[in-house]
């Protein structure tokens, strides 16, 4: 499951995390699988969470609803951080804060379209997660046919229910709330 998209299904429309959610499966292994939420940004920047990385003025992202005071990034460099868990041929995983703050000093600008960062992730114990495939609560994608780092958040569920589920096209507009409605 590891490197593919998860796409919230209709039913999760009022669900207060994941209504109209995309989530990258970063990881999966006896104790459950990992993703990151792509479409949720959030009102803060690296620079405002963290001391140590000041210099880094990039957009924060909800990741998902564990350990939302731990920051994570994924990036498509892979040449310039030591420590690299490939998610795709071409999406890495890196907790290197250290290189981070020295390429963001180094040369500002570099991780520029190029990384995604994310305070929490999404979690599921084992079998969980297919539990509520098989149940129909998630679309899934086998790999991502976006650019993860530069998505338009607004508009990529949408987008995802129209190609890969024209049957829930009905939805793709509908209002967070459909009681709203």
């Amino acid at each position: 499951m590891k490197g593919k998209i998860l796409v919230a299904s209709p039913e999760l429309l009022l669900d207060e995390i994941f209504s109209k959610t995309v989530i990258l499966i970063t990881d999966r292994h006896d104790e459950g699988t990992l993703g990151f939420v792509l479409n949720k940004p959030m009102a803060l920047h690296v620079s405002e969470v963290s001391e140590n990385l000041k210099n880094l003025d990039y957009q924060l992202w909800e990741g998902g609803p564990v350990a939302t005071e731990n920051l994570y990034f994924l990036h498509n460099l892979p040449g310039i951080f030591d420590e690299n868990i490939p998610v795709t041929d071409d999406i890495f995983w890196s907790g290197d804060f250290e290189r981070l703050e020295q390429l963001s000093r180094e040369n500002p600008g570099i991780l520029n379209g190029h990384t995604k960062f994310f305070l929490g992730y999404s979690g599921w114990s084992p079998g969980q997660l297919e539990a509520e495939i098989k149940e129909g609560a998630w679309m899934l994608i086998e790999r991502p046919d976006f650019d993860i780092f530069n998505l338009n958040p607004r508009h990529i569920w949408a987008d995802l229910i129209h190609r890969h589920k024209p049957q829930w096209d009905l939805w793709r507009h509908a209002p967070s709330d459909p009681g709203l409605n």
